[in-house]
């Protein structure tokens, strides 16, 4: 593995000279073992669309077999590809078995950009410990309404895009962009999620 400066270092800094940076270029060789080697190289480590859906499977079942009442499991509609883009909600109910309906809610959103999979892995995490029986759970659970949507792009991760979806489009970019004369066709999954 080497580290080297940038061969574009001094072009990026031409553009902006009022804060030259230094820029550096990572490269690596990679030797196979064999001619008929399957080899992987990624920037992030990889979290899938099916490894989202079989976290929430299991805990759909762990819920289910706990006759929980703290989950709820929808969906916000079909991406461009056909794809479901999961909701899940999850709050405490009150004594009486029912959801306040004005309790504060927070909403997170992972991966608009597909190729961001730590974001996978916080919603993951943070699903896994809103559900657990500790405290600090107990008490946000009690005070406030959790909405995830944890995968937004699922046509992104499933084409192996890092920033896109299935419209050539960052969904980040376009997210408000009514007015936007590049944006004459609406972002699907954006319209789902307004």
């Amino acid at each position: 593995m080497d580290y080297d400066i940038s061969p574009y270092h001094e072009e990026i800094n031409k553009m902006n000279p009022h804060k030259p940076k230094s820029y550096y270029c990572m490269s690596f060789d990679y030797k196979f073992e064999t001619g008929n080697d399957d080899v992987y190289f990624s920037y992030t480590v990889p979290y899938s669309y099916s490894q989202l859906l079989s976290h929430l499977r299991q805990v759909k079942e762990l819920a289910e077999s706990q006759n929980s009442k703290l989950i709820t499991f929808s969906s916000i509609g079909k991406s461009n590809g056909g794809f479901d883009i999961p909701l899940i909600k999850i709050t405490s109910p009150d004594s009486d078995g029912t959801v306040r309906i004005n309790k504060p809610t927070v909403l997170i959103i992972g991966r608009q950009h597909s190729g961001e999979t730590y974001s996978s892995f916080i919603i993951h995490g943070l699903i896994n410990f809103l559900l657990q029986k500790d405290p600090v759970s107990k008490k946000l659970r009690e005070k406030l309404e959790f909405w995830f949507i944890p995968m937004m792009n699922p046509d992104g991760i499933v084409c192996g895009n890092y920033r896109c979806n299935t419209q050539g489009k960052d969904m980040n970019r376009f997210f408000f962009a009514d007015g936007d004369p590049d944006c004459q066709s609406r972002l699907t999954e954006v319209e789902l999620f307004r």
